[in-house]
């Protein structure tokens, strides 16, 4: 979610409450019926920045424990048909299936789910050779389940995700309206400055925290080859200049959700060395120098271990 966006949410709350606060100002029919115009608004923005902010990662998860299922189901077929392929002469097809569950190793759950299906084909073609190999049609039908698992976990995360797309659009439609409440407000205070000249200070002094608009670094994890996001990445974050107890002062520790993506708040200027660990990857590893109040963006990329 952008600051810009949470800033604003969060000082048009400041000048809700600032309006329900004043009997003065409520004490005004046409400043009572904009409160509580602002209140709906305030209310709806504040439900969907949340559910926003969830960034649930069920779906994800479950994409990624079912490309893993997927592989771990692929792969001996894959090696037997290509076994099978390789004996009948046929050099070329057996290097494209070792091709393709190489790259099922290294990629995304598309390329996966694409490769999974490619070898459940060729295997059906060759069923009959599988046996040879202690493999056989009840293996191709359990490899079937685990791709019809990964496309509907896809299907899932693609119905959550447009979810959030909805939510998305009908906050930037909240925002607007709330802005065109905000310029009344501002109108109205203007028209009691003479009057209560208190309220008309205080009230600004709420207007002007508009400007406080945080400014958060960000490290995104990133696959070396395909560029994607990389979910459940523990990324740790280490001063290179403070120690503790004889060891680089750890600031933060935390893991990657869908987008890859983890926020570093509240860090003091200096330069930090960022270590970004998976169990199927190698690690990645970079620097976040931060200087003064500008944000910045470490890009990390991991790259996905070859267990054959």
């Amino acid at each position: 979610m952008k600051a810009s966006v949470i800033a604003f949410v969060k000082n048009f709350s400041a000048v809700t409450k600032f309006f329900t606060g004043s009997e003065k100002i409520q004490s005004y029919p046409v400043a009572k019926t904009l409160t509580s115009v602002m209140e709906g608004y305030e209310s709806e923005m504040t439900e969907i920045l949340t559910d926003l902010e969830k960034d649930d990662q069920t779906y994800a998860n479950r994409i990624a424990a079912s490309a893993s299922n997927v592989t771990r189901v692929a792969y001996p077929l894959a090696k037997a048909v290509e076994d099978i392929v390789l004996n009948s002469g046929d050099t070329v097809s057996s290097k494209k299936i070792h091709f393709t569950y190489t790259q099922m190793m290294s990629k995304g759950s598309g390329t996966v789910l694409a490769g999974a299906q490619e070898i459940l084909e060729q295997s059906s073609k060759y069923v009959s050779n599988l046996a040879g190999y202690k493999r056989g049609q009840e293996n191709i039908d359990e490899l079937k389940e685990a791709i019809d698992q990964l496309i509907k976990d896809k299907k899932d995360l693609t119905t959550y995700n447009e979810g959030r797309q909805k939510k998305a659009d009908r906050l930037d439609v909240v925002i607007g309206l709330a802005k065109k409440c905000v310029e009344r407000a501002d109108l109205f205070v203007e028209t009691i400055r003479i009057d209560y000249p208190n309220i008309h200070k205080g009230y600004q002094d709420v207007r002007k925290s508009k400007e406080e608009v945080p400014r958060l670094s960000m490290i995104k994890i990133m696959d070396s080859v395909t560029k994607e996001p990389v979910l459940e990445a523990t990324v740790s974050v280490y001063s290179t200049t403070r120690m503790v107890n004889g060891q680089p002062l750890k600031i933060m520790e935390r893991k990657t959700g869908v987008n890859g993506l983890i926020r570093v708040d509240k860090a003091d200027y200096d330069v930090y060395r960022v270590v970004a660990k998976k169990v199927d990857r190698n690690d990645g590893e970079g620097m976040l120098i931060i200087a003064d109040s500008r944000p910045v963006v470490v890009e990390i990329t991991m790259q996905k271990r070859d267990f054959n």
